[in-house]
Parts: C-alpha cells; sequence; structure tokens
C-alpha cells in the first residue's frame, strides 16, 4: 500500500478478509480491504493531506513462485484498472492469473 517511490511508507489499510475457492479448477483469491483516514501532514508533498474520496484505490502486491527458473517474483493489481487483467510470470511469462473483479473496498471512519 506504498508507493514505488517509499515502499517503507504505512498506510492506514489492511487486508481485513480474503478467500480462496476452487472455481472448476481454477483458484479465485477474493480480497477485503479496510481503508481508514485520519487527519496528518504528508510530508512527501508538505502539506495537509486531503480526505479520501469515495472511490479510493488500492494496489495489492502478490507473490509467486517460478518452478522453471526456481526464483521468486511478484505481481500486482489495482482496484482502478480495466478488467480483465492478465498476469504472467517474469521469469519465464507463465500465465498466472486473471483479474475479474477488483479488490472491495470498505471506508472506515
Amino acid at each position: 500500500m506504498a508507493d514505488e517511490e517509499h515502499p517503507e511508507h504505512p498506510t492506514a489499510a489492511r487486508i481485513a478478509a480474503f478467500d480462496i475457492t476452487d472455481e472448476r479448477e481454477q483458484a479465485a483469491l477474493r480480497a477485503v480491504v479496510d481503508y481508514w483516514w485520519a487527519p496528518f501532514h504528508d510530508t512527501k508533498r508538505n502539506q495537509a493531506a486531503t480526505t479520501l474520496s469515495l472511490t479510493p484505490w488500492v494496489r495489492l502486491h502478490l507473490g509467486c513462485y517460478c518452478p522453471q527458473a526456481r526464483q521468486s517474483g511478484t505481481f500486482s493489481v489495482q482496484t482502478n484498472m480495466i478488467r480483465p487483467v492478465r498476469n504472467t510470470c517474469g521469469h519465464c511469462d507463465h500465465p498466472l492469473a486473471t483479474s475479474k473483479d477488483a479488490p472491495a473496498i470498505r471506508l472506515l471512519t
């Protein structure tokens, strides 16, 4: 939930729930992200942070392991992408996942 420039930057969000189901021999991962906000000073932009919009977005980073390359890797999915989104292995180009639905976000105040 941090940006690439500041990967250690924490955010007021958490994965509140997820489940894995088997739909006709294809696993499905569903995620619910709780996102809450409190006033703070944005040190990156040196200004007061603005409140969340009614349509916030989230990026989830997922890990994978390539048995062919014997290396781990990652890919990500965002709520604001046009679906379906297909992800492939960065080592062997094997299809990994298709994002059909965006992760659900619950705004907590």
